[in-house]
C-alpha cells in the first residue's frame, strides 16, 4: 500500500475474516488489498491495543485529520540504525522495495499488479526488468515439450558384449537353418544356378 493509504486507513475497512483490507478511495480508486500472514498478525494486536471508539488505525491527537500525517521521524530513526544512512530511501520505497521481491520471487506480472494496485499493466511492466528468471521457466517448460529426452546411460561393458553375441548368434541361426529359395522357371527359360557354375536347360 501506499503511505497515506496506511497512515489514513481506518479500522472498519480491516476485515480479518476475509484477510482483505478494503479501500474505498485511493490513488487508483477503490480496491482491496489482500492480508499476508505476517500483517495479519500484526493487525489482530493493533487492533487489539486501540481503543474501540477510535476510528483510525494510526490516531495522532497532534495532527488535524485525527491519524498519523508523516513517518519522517520514525523512518529516519530505522533509516540509521539499519546502517543506511545517507541513502536515498523515501516513503515510496518501501513499496517499491516490496513489488521487487514480488516479481524477484517469480510471482507473474498480473498478480503482483492485484497485490499492488497499480492502475495499468504498463506500470507493472517497468519491474518485470528486475528477474528474468520466470522468462528462462517459461522457455524450459517449452524445451521440455519440444526437445528430446535425454538418452538413457549405455549399459555396463559385458551387458553390451553379451547382448551382441546373442543378437549374431541368433542371426547366425536363421541364416544356416534358413531353406533356399525355390524359383519357378517358365519352360524353355534358363536358371542360372546359385553356384554359377553353369547354366542348365529347364524342361518341364
Amino acid at each position: 500500500m501506499r503511505a497515506r493509504e496506511i497512515l489514513s486507513l481506518k479500522k472498519e475497512f480491516i476485515d480479518l475474516h476475509e484477510r482483505l483490507i478494503h479501500l474505498p478511495t485511493s490513488k487508483t480508486g477503490a480496491r482491496s488489498v489482500p492480508i499476508s500472514a505476517s500483517l495479519w498478525t500484526f493487525l489482530d494486536d493493533r487492533l487489539a491495543a486501540t481503543e474501540k471508539e477510535q476510528s483510525w488505525l494510526f490516531p495522532s491527537s497532534s495532527s488535524k485529520s485525527g491519524h498519523t500525517e508523516s513517518l519522517k521521524k520514525p523512518r529516519g530513526r530505522i533509516v540509521d540504525r539499519a546502517g543506511l544512512a545517507g541513502r536515498q530511501i523515501g516513503r515510496h520505497t518501501l513499496r517499491h522495495t516490496a513489488i521487487t521481491h514480488l516479481v524477484q520471487a517469480g510471482v507473474d506480472l498480473p498478480t503482483v499488479q492485484r497485490i499492488s494496485g497499480h492502475k495499468s499493466f504498463q506500470m507493472v511492466v517497468r519491474y518485470s526488468h528486475q528477474n528474468s528468471q520466470h522468462v528462462q521457466n517459461a522457455l524450459a517448460k517449452l524445451d521440455s515439450r519440444i526437445s528430446a529426452p535425454p538418452s538413457p546411460q549405455a549399459p555396463a561393458a559385458k551387458d553390451q558384449r553379451d547382448y551382441t553375441e546373442i543378437t549374431q548368434t541368433r542371426r547366425y541361426a536363421r541364416r544356416t537353418t534358413r531353406k533356399p529359395f525355390e524359383r519357378l522357371v517358365p519352360a524353355g527359360r534358363f536358371e542360372r544356378p546359385t553356384n554359377g557354375l553353369q547354366n542348365r536347360c529347364s524342361t518341364h
